[in-house]
């Protein structure tokens, strides 16, 4: 908890994150980049208790649960969103770990059995989250948008694991619609994250 004398500080820093929130919810892709460039600490540390599982893994668990605190995080509740973010990435990212202590493999699911429902599928699940996102994103916003899954060189399906994320649909609802397993959709998800974070940082190195 802050001090008296920090108080102020703490307060400032809460609501500017809370504006950065708010834009990057609208689809403002810089502050996005920006909340991603101040959790790169607490990130970096997350990743390092696990070093002797997999501090890679660890990584991209913890940049998915922060784009997920991106998504979903509501600043009516009075909840900070540094504090939600601590929680929910120390959660997420221990869980995830503890699975992969638990299971030397995954069990992946027949590409070729459900290649022809899952494209099907991918197709209308896509128009679906699409309209979605026109609900609160202006053409301009849509058009940044696509130009960031384009540029980041996403599949598909890490296309659809993305913008599902950023419209705050779970990875059960997507995994239940497409046929596919939620740690599937997951997988697309942290490979989608991935790509946008190199991207990124390909950018900040050009600057």
């Amino acid at each position: 908890m802050p001090t008296t004398a920090e108080q102020p500080e703490f307060e400032t820093r809460n609501r500017r994150l809370a504006t950065l929130v708010k834009a990057a919810q609208s689809g403002d892709m810089e502050a996005t980049q920006e909340l991603i460039r101040q959790f790169q600490p607490l990130i970096s540390s997350l990743s390092k208790r696990y070093y002797s599982v997999s501090r890679e893994d660890a990584a991209q668990e913890a940049y998915l649960s922060l784009m997920e605190c991106i998504a979903q995080f509501d600043a009516s509740r009075g909840i900070p969103f540094t504090g939600y973010v601590n929680l929910k990435l120390r959660g997420d990212v221990r869980s995830a770990m503890r699975k992969i202590w638990r299971y030397d493999s995954r069990v992946a699911l027949s590409k070729e059995d459900r290649e022809g429902n899952e494209l099907n599928a991918l197709h209308h699940l896509d128009t679906a989250v699409a309209a979605s996102a026109t609900e609160t994103m202006t053409d301009f916003d849509r058009a940044e948008w696509r130009i960031l899954l384009h540029s980041a060189h996403l599949s598909s399906r890490e296309c659809l694991g993305i913008q599902s994320l950023a419209r705050g649909w779970s990875s059960t609802e997507i995994a239940r619609r497409v046929g596919v397993s939620p740690d599937t959709v997951k997988t697309w998800r942290k490979r989608a994250v991935r790509k946008v974070r190199n991207m990124f940082s390909e950018v900040s190195h050009d600057k």
